[in-house]
């Protein structure tokens, strides 16, 4: 029976290269380049090679004026190149961020998306880890309670918003000092709550003497199933800041602080 296709396979089975590419356009590969550089094909770096998409090359058509749609996934990665393999693996099998936001299970790479794109509501950030919070607190000691109401769940919106007033600030520096802090919550957030599904997978398993027969990959399931939740929660609660009609939660200009 055939082995499934990991999912790096399958992302990069969408690529090919510039040579490939020019055999199937029954082109050079200098006329392959000058398309990119056109702007009428997108490419991506992958371990130090440009390739294409498999797609736009077949479909590519010679006559038709004008660029290419704009991949936004790759004009994204061109930006921020040093987000890392992990996501650049898993969004390359996507064309816009809305798809990526739609179908990411890390949780950590969702919160990342919204830091590197100006993302400003705070508010809704706020909303995740107060759900995290509720989910957990029937599990919390009260020392553990007041622990996460201290360091989590106060806003300082409210003490920005009077710098703010007295122009010590700008509005637009509010918003980032109130995303950025609770975007840095809401990152430790999604640990502790992986870390508690983690703890209690393993303290279940040792109340029903199963501690033996489990090894670390049941452990990392465990974890990724909390991530994928975690991922889930987010959606529900920030829906789809990608898509159209999103506008009013992100930074427009090029700079705010």
């Amino acid at each position: 029976m055939p082995s499934k296709k990991s999912k790096q396979e399958e992302q990069e089975s969408k690529l090919i290269s510039q040579a490939e590419a020019a055999q199937i356009r029954g082109v050079s590969r200098a006329a392959i380049r000058d398309l990119i550089r056109r702007g009428r094909i997108s490419s991506i770096s992958v371990s130090g090679r440009e390739l294409v998409y498999r797609d736009e090359v077949l479909n590519f058509e010679s006559g038709k004026p004008g660029p290419a749609p704009v991949n936004e996934v790759t004009e994204f990665y061109k930006e921020h190149s040093n987000i890392g393999a992990d996501f650049r693996d898993f969004a390359i099998q996507y064309r816009t961020l809305a798809e990526v936001w739609g179908n990411c299970v890390n949780p950590s790479m969702m919160l990342m998306m919204l830091d590197r794109k100006k993302y400003r509501n705070a508010g809704k950030i706020y909303d995740f880890i107060q759900s995290v919070f509720d989910d957990l607190k029937p599990q919390m000691s009260d020392h553990d309670i007041q622990m996460w109401e201290t360091n989590f769940l106060n806003r300082k919106s409210e003490e920005f918003e009077k710098q703010v007033i007295a122009g010590v600030i700008t509005r637009a520096q509010a918003r980032f000092f109130d995303f950025l802090a609770a975007s840095g919550k809401a990152e430790y957030v999604v640990r502790l709550a992986a870390s508690s599904a983690v703890n209690s997978a393993i303290w279940d398993a040792a109340i029903e003497d199963k501690s033996k027969y489990l090894d670390d990959s049941y452990y990392e399931n465990v974890r990724l199933d909390a991530y994928k939740k975690l991922a889930n929660k987010l959606r529900d609660i920030l829906g789809n800041p990608f898509a159209p009609g999103h506008l009013e939660d992100f930074h427009s200009g090029k700079r705010d602080f």
